[in-house]
C-alpha cells in the first residue's frame, strides 16, 4: 500500500473542486479569490480576457516558443491574500502548452510546462520542435492561470519552405 504520510507528511484527504467550466458557459473565478469588497456576482465577460505574448523562433526545420509576458485585466479584483504571493507575471501562470501542428479545432499537447506542489518552477522556453516536412504549420499556445482561466493564442503560423 502507498503511504502518503511518509511521502507528503500527512494523510490523504478529500479535495475541493472549485469549479467545472463547460465550453458553452461563461468563465468565472471562484469567489474565494476575489477581494472582500468586490461584488461576488461580477461578470468577468465584461472584462478583457487575460493575454500573453510569445516569441516564436525558427531555425532550419526547428521551432521553439518563449512565453514573454502575461497580463490579467482584472487583477485589481483579486484578494490581497492571493496577490501577496504574486511577485512577477510568471506567478499567475499554472500551465502552458503548445500544439506545434494544429490542423483542427482540437488542441493536441505536443509540449507542456506546468507547476506542481513541490516544484513551483515553470519553463518559459520550449524545447525545439523538429518539423519533418516543408510546409506551413499552425502553432497554437494555451495558457492556464492559477485562477483556472484558459487563454489560447491562435493563428500563429510558421512557414517552412
Amino acid at each position: 500500500m502507498f503511504n502518503w504520510k511518509n511521502i507528503y507528511g500527512k494523510d490523504i484527504g478529500p479535495f475541493k473542486i472549485l469549479q467545472i467550466t463547460k465550453p458553452d458557459k461563461e468563465q468565472s473565478i471562484p469567489t474565494e479569490f476575489f477581494a472582500k469588497s468586490v461584488d461576488k456576482d461580477i461578470n468577468l465577460n465584461a472584462f478583457e480576457k487575460p493575454s500573453f505574448n510569445v516569441k516564436i523562433e525558427k531555425k532550419d526545420n526547428k521551432v521553439f516558443c518563449e512565453l514573454i509576458d502575461y497580463s490579467l485585466p482584472y487583477e485589481n479584483l483579486i484578494s490581497d491574500n492571493l496577490k501577496k504571493n504574486i511577485k512577477k507575471w510568471t506567478d499567475w501562470i499554472d500551465y502552458w502548452a503548445i500544439d506545434f501542428d494544429n490542423m483542427s479545432d482540437i488542441f493536441i499537447v505536443m509540449w507542456v510546462s506546468y507547476r506542481t506542489p513541490k516544484n513551483r518552477g515553470l519553463k518559459l522556453i520550449s524545447t525545439p520542435y523538429n518539423f519533418s516536412k516543408k510546409k506551413s504549420y499552425k502553432v497554437l499556445i494555451k495558457v492556464i492561470d492559477i485562477l483556472g482561466i484558459e487563454t489560447v493564442k491562435k493563428n500563429t503560423t510558421s512557414h517552412f519552405n
